[in-house]
């Protein structure tokens, strides 16, 4: 990662605060923290327009908050979001979240949209309520055990659903108004397009605000596994919200 401009480091909060311009607070997914971001950090700050807040949540990377319960708290991980914002006094910014991250940037938006100005996600969820069909008959090529029990984790009862339900925002989609970029992983290697196709039906009602943009080849690390296109996508997006106010 660059060396940052600015740390905020105390016992209950983590930051570092890079480059000048339109804020931007990044939120790392569950079992990360904010060095997953760290391929697109100097390309976006180097163009002079953005600060960019990239926080390490509660129990993850060097934060010294080990709040108990984080992953499944979704107040917690908002009112986290929010200290954070008035620590360094800033009174609105754009989200961009990974993951859970993303999710955490849904209920932030709801509960505090004043704070908000545009939320990008990157592979991130609204919801996921049942296990998609097409996975039901479909073999994961040379390990066929170890999917199996990843997909029964992430959509029967595993702790990936138990705490994916505490963040669940679905049924306030029309509240939020603001402009919203989603990032989705076309496909991991091999899955031939299943996970991106399911969920791009899933969001076939969503608010006109919402623009879905699919990144190929790419797994659910978008901004790892293709960082310039992320990069571009994000920097074209904050860059027309900019230019019009």
């Amino acid at each position: 990662m660059p060396v940052p401009d600015s740390i905020i480091d105390n016992d209950k909060l983590y930051a570092r605060i890079y480059g000048e311009g339109e804020p931007v607070l990044m939120i790392h997914g569950n079992c990360g923290s904010g060095f997953t971001f760290s391929k697109i950090i100097g390309p976006l700050t180097d163009t002079g327009k953005y600060k960019l807040i990239i926080i390490d949540l509660p129990h993850h990377g060097s934060c010294r908050n080990k709040a108990a319960g984080f992953a499944d708290n979704s107040t917690l991980a908002v009112q986290y979001c929010v200290d954070i914002l008035k620590e360094l006094s800033i009174v609105s910014c754009h989200i961009c979240g990974h993951s859970l991250g993303g999710m955490i940037g849904l209920l932030l938006y709801i509960q505090h949209s004043g704070y908000v100005k545009s939320l990008a996600l990157m592979d991130s969820y609204v919801k996921i309520p049942e296990r998609p069909a097409e996975l039901s008959n479909w073999i994961y090529p040379g390990n066929e055990r170890l999917y199996k029990a990843e997909v029964d984790d992430a959509f029967d009862d595993g702790p990936g659903v138990r705490w994916i339900s505490g963040f669940d925002v679905a049924g306030s989609l029309n509240n939020i108004t603001c402009p919203v970029l989603e990032l989705q992983a076309e496909s991991m290697p091999g899955t031939e397009k299943i996970f991106a196709n399911w969920t791009a039906e899933k969001r076939a009602g969503f608010p006109a605000n919402w623009e879905i943009k699919r990144v190929p080849r790419s797994g659910h690390f978008i901004q790892i596994e293709q960082p310039q296109a992320t990069i571009d996508l994000l920097d074209k997006f904050w860059s027309k919200i900019y230019n019009c106010k």
